[in-house]
């Protein structure tokens, strides 16, 4: 049977190379067992993990973004701004390198994921 790889992401040959150095358990027995060969077991995993990274960042989104709104301009926005362009500069960069060397970006978040669980406790 013939399977076509639906993505047109020009990385997405890197990305199915690399993630079987990251991930072992793509060829372990389960997979095998039911007869799901390694390359569509790739393939499915990283489907599921694009879907939910862009729904699950589709839906965090505009809560981050209402709870930044809600702390009002000096309690929350004001030293956020401040931290992001302290490491951004003029031409930084934004990723998740970034994103580490901002520990108030990141408590932020981890706290607006613990206020609006995107999968309840």
């Amino acid at each position: 049977m013939q399977h076509t790889i639906f993505y047109k992401c020009p990385d997405y040959p890197a990305l199915f190379i690399f993630f079987p150095t990251l991930c072992h358990s793509v060829s372990a027995p389960p997979f095998l067992a039911h007869g799901i060969d390694r390359k569509d077991a790739i393939n499915n995993i990283l489907l599921v993990l694009g879907f939910n990274a862009f729904d699950g960042f589709s839906v965090f989104m505009p809560f981050l973004i209402f709870e930044v709104g809600k702390a009002g301009r000096d309690g929350l926005r004001l030293p956020l701004r401040e931290e992001v362009r302290r490491v951004l500069g003029d031409d930084g960069e934004v990723g998740f390198t970034a994103v580490r060397e901002m520990p108030l970006m990141w408590s932020t978040m981890y706290e607006v994921l613990r206020m609006q669980a995107l999968v309840p406790l």
